[in-house]
């Protein structure tokens, strides 16, 4: 399974389209979208055309966090979210 991070930006997301079609179409492929927003209009757009072209996307988001950059080299409390789709994760592959 191919996990596509990218920013709900018009130049990220371009990206992923990019990425998505150099792939093998039986390569699974799932888009975790990060530095996002969920009150901003570009989440939603990103959001609306991945969901428009049946791309899988993970339920949750990962959140634009200062504390996610302050905590190199340390055993963070807070984990954005990441907890949460490493569990979809698991589900998805069956563990």
């Amino acid at each position: 399974m191919l996990i596509i991070p990218t920013k709900p930006a018009s130049l990220d997301m371009a990206r992923v389209w990019t990425t998505l079609d150099s792939i093998p179409p039986t390569l699974p492929a799932i888009v975790l979208l990060t530095h996002a927003n969920p009150r901003t209009i570009s989440y939603h757009q990103a959001l609306e055309a991945l969901n428009e072209a049946k791309i899988a996307v993970f339920d949750t988001p990962i959140k634009t966090l200062e504390a996610i950059k302050n905590n190199a080299n340390t055993y963070p409390k807070d984990l954005a979210g990441y907890e949460q789709v490493a569990a979809e994760l698991l589900n998805l592959v069956g563990e």
